[in-house]
């Protein structure tokens, strides 16, 4: 839209006159690759959640926004090279069925490439 988000004069939540201030910020470069929003899903508590995938970080964000879009909850899932997690993460997405789906890159080689190779992940509620 236009706005001054004060990069590069603007760290963490600092605020300037005429920027925009961030509502989350990381200590440590997370390079987004996906982003999703989750309207309404199979998991019914993650409904208008947010979904940050990430490559070089290696997991899977939540972000849940709360009123004056102040970040109400904050999580992380399937972190760390599989097997323990699912290594670097391309896409999320939320799918027709309602499932959040996740897309792996850990063969591109810049990654630690596991014997099933890279993978196409339904996320499904437990139970």
């Amino acid at each position: 839209r236009g706005d001054n988000l004060g990069w590069p004069d603007i760290w963490r939540c600092e605020q300037g006159e005429g920027r925009i201030t961030p509502i989350l910020t990381w200590s440590r470069a997370t390079p987004a690759a996906g982003l999703a929003y989750q309207r309404r899903g199979r998991i019914e508590e993650w409904d208008g959640s947010v979904f940050l995938a990430t490559l070089g970080s290696r997991h899977l964000q939540r972000i849940v926004l709360g009123e004056n879009r102040r970040v109400r909850a904050h999580e992380v899932y399937f972190a760390g090279d599989p097997p323990e997690g699912l290594g670097r993460l391309r896409e999320a997405i939320v799918g027709p069925d309602g499932h959040l789906y996740l897309t792996t890159s850990n063969c591109d080689g810049r990654g630690h490439c596991p014997p099933e190779k890279d993978r196409i992940v339904r996320i499904v509620p437990r139970g």
